[in-house]
């Protein structure tokens, strides 16, 4: 599975119209690209710090001193940044399938909500893409077509 960089390259959000988007981003609260970033950043360097704390705890934090530590320190920063970056977008893409089901009231959601295919155009309750049932948000269509 490819993490898009900012929330507003999830698939599910390529079959709603802008406004539509707009909305749904924002009772998602869907943070923008720039709070996306900075509070995974963060994050990032709050755990690099922890891990070095740690580290000097058990006495490895002076043998990574110098440019060795300084590069460590930033490869743990970048690296606690993108597993928090993809813990974000996964999070965010569940509250926006959620909000998605929600909104089709009764009806078949406009994506599949297994793995975001847009399903708008489509009548079938099984989603081409990965051929999983689609759902309404009362009930999961079992039965065939």
């Amino acid at each position: 599975m490819r993490i898009p960089s900012t929330i507003a390259g999830l698939p599910e959000l390529s079959s709603l119209s802008a406004d539509e988007r707009r909305a749904l981003m924002k009772s998602c609260d869907a943070p923008g690209p720039l709070r996306l970033w900075s509070f995974n950043l963060s994050r990032g360097i709050f755990l690099a710090a922890l891990l070095f704390l740690l580290l000097h705890g058990g006495g490895l934090a002076q043998r990574l001193s110098g440019l060795l530590g300084a590069v460590l320190m930033v490869v743990a920063t970048v690296a606690f940044a993108l597993v928090m970056h993809a813990a974000t977008i996964v999070q965010m893409r569940h509250r926006i399938r959620t909000a998605i089901e929600e909104a089709s009231s009764g009806d078949l959601p406009p994506i599949c909500l297994n793995c975001g295919h847009d399903c708008a155009a489509i009548e079938s309750r099984r989603c081409p893409e990965c051929g999983s049932w689609r759902r309404s948000s009362d009930r999961i269509l079992e039965h065939a077509e």
